[in-house]
């Protein structure tokens, strides 16, 4: 089978099932009939109950702060070896090559301390927007709990009826 024809199978497939999930899963008065457990688990996933995206960065956050360390740690071993040619004077003289070495280990301090307060600033910014997003999300629900279930309208009073 080419990969073409997966490729359309696929998406003939994705397209199916995205409608009949829309039709069966999605509604939110879906769950209250909703009795098997993976039923309720894609319900939630596909209404974004719950957010993923906290756990995915914490698990960036500390692969990226180790790998700044470690790399500059590595990096403290650095040894720039630089080969030089100098041509001869005249046709019988050849030349000769020097080397010279150059420790480029400053590199690596500069990754190792600065590297980890970039990548934590940087992780509380995009944390402070996820965390405002979830109080967000948290006030909805509790302002959807203490909705009035009476539908009256509010009575205005006139400034001549106060006078009165």
């Amino acid at each position: 089978m080419s990969i073409s024809t997966v490729l359309i199978l696929a998406t003939l497939f994705g397209i199916s099932a995205t409608i009949i999930s829309f039709f069966t899963i999605i509604p939110e008065e879906k769950r209250a009939s909703m009795t098997h457990p993976f039923a309720i688990y894609l319900h939630n996933l596909f209404n974004f109950k719950k957010l993923w995206i906290e756990g995915i960065l914490k698990f960036f956050y500390v692969f990226s702060t180790f790998a700044s360390i470690i790399g500059g740690f590595f990096m403290l071993f650095w040894v720039e070896q630089t080969q030089t040619y100098h041509p001869g004077s005249s046709w019988y003289d050849e030349g000769y090559y020097t080397t010279s070495t150059q420790w480029r280990g400053y590199i690596g301090l500069i990754v190792m301390i600065l590297g980890p307060v970039i990548i934590r600033i940087t992780y509380e910014f995009v944390m402070m927007q996820i965390l405002l997003l979830k109080n967000v999300m948290d006030i909805n629900k509790k302002v959807e709990l203490k909705k009035p279930e009476s539908t009256e309208t509010p009575t205005v009073v006139e400034e001549d009826e106060v006078d009165q």
